[in-house]
C-alpha cells in the first residue's frame, strides 16, 4: 500500500489464459459471480497497448501484429505504467474504502499466451488459470469468430508461420499481401488447428519453466458435464471460499458436439493431421 492508498500489488491477481475459444471469458465471468472477486473486463488489449507502448493486436489501438513479449521488455517504465493503469481500473471497478485491501482480481486475455513472463514481471504475485477445449470444437468456433471479425471490424486474421507469434489483425484492404491459406476468413482449417497446438505447447513450456504459477486448469467440457465439481475445484485452487458460481448463460451440453455439424469430414481429418 502506498501513501495514495492500495495498488494492484495489494490484490490477489488471477490471469485467465488459454487458446481463443477455449472458455477464457466464461471462466472469468464465473469467477466474477463470486462475492470476493472483481473482474476487470474483457481482454483490455487496447489498455495494455497504451500502457506499454507495445503492439497488442488491439483494433482500437490500431495494432496489426501480436508478437511475443518477454521479461526483457518489462522495463521499469512499462511496469510502472501498467501497474498504475491496472490500479486505476480496479479502483474504478470496485470503489471501496481507500484503506481496505482489495480481494481477488481477475484479468482475462487469450492473447497473452505468449506474454505470460512479461505479465508475471508486471504482476509478480499473479496466479494463472489455464483453459482448455477439444481442438475440433476450438477450431470450429474460432473460424466463426474470424468470419464475424471481418464484418464487425473490417479486418482479416493472419497467422504468421513463426510459432511464437499470435494473429495479425490486418485491414481487409491489405489482405492480398498475406498468404491466403493462413488468412481468415477463407484459410486452411489446418492453420486454425496449428494455432491451437501453438498455444498449448507454449503454455506447457510456461508451466515447466514456472512451476506452480498455473494453479488450475479448466476444460470447457468439464464445466458443462460436471459444473459443481469443476467450479468447486477452481475455487479451492484459488483459495476462495466456497460459493455457487453463476454462468452468464445456461451451459448447453449439445454444444459440446456442435463441431461435428460445423466441420466437414475432410476438415475433421485435416485437423487430425496436426500433431
Amino acid at each position: 500500500m502506498t501513501a495514495d492508498g492500495w495498488t494492484i500489488g495489494d490484490a490477489d491477481v488471477v490471469v485467465v489464459v488459454g487458446s481463443m475459444r477455449t472458455g477464457t471469458t466464461l471462466v472469468a465471468e464465473l469467477l466474477d459471480s463470486h462475492p470476493d472477486v472483481t473482474y476487470l473486463g474483457f481482454e483490455l488489449s487496447e489498455e495494455w497497448s497504451d500502457w506499454t507502448g507495445l503492439p497488442w493486436g488491439a483494433p482500437g489501438a490500431d495494432d496489426v501484429s501480436c508478437p511475443p513479449v518477454g521479461v526483457a521488455e518489462a522495463t521499469p517504465e512499462r511496469i510502472a505504467a501498467a501497474r498504475d493503469g491496472v490500479t486505476r481500473l480496479l479502483r474504478d471497478a470496485a470503489p471501496t474504502d481507500p484503506d481496505a485491501r482489495p480481494g481477488t482480481v481477475v484479468l482475462k486475455n487469450p492473447h497473452v499466451w505468449h506474454r505470460l513472463p512479461f505479465l508475471c514481471a508486471v504482476l509478480p504475485g499473479a496466479r494463472v488459470v489455464r483453459t482448455r477445449r477439444d481442438r475440433r470444437a476450438t477450431v470450429a468456433s474460432l473460424r466463426r469468430l474470424w468470419d464475424r471479425a471481418l464484418d464487425q471490424h473490417g479486418r482479416v486474421h493472419h497467422l504468421p508461420e513463426d510459432p511464437d507469434r499470435c494473429w495479425d489483425f490486418v485491414p481487409a484492404a491489405d489482405a492480398g499481401a498475406y498468404d491466403p491459406l493462413r488468412t481468415f476468413p477463407g484459410g486452411d482449417v489446418g492453420v486454425l488447428a496449428e494455432f491451437h497446438r501453438r498455444v498449448e505447447r507454449c503454455l506447457d513450456r510456461f508451466a515447466d519453466d514456472h512451476p506452480g504459477r498455473i494453479v488450475a486448469e479448466v476444460a470447457q467440457e468439464d464445466l458443462v458435464r460436471d459444473f459443481a465439481a469443476t467450479t468447486s475445484g477452481l475455487l479451492a485452487a484459488l483459495d476462495l471460499p466456497p460459493a455457487s458460481l453463476v454462468p452468464p448463460e445456461p451451459l448447453d451440453p449439445d454444444r459440446l458436439d456442435e463441431w461435428r455439424d460445423l466441420l466437414t469430414q475432410d476438415e475433421q481429418e485435416r485437423i487430425g493431421t496436426v500433431g
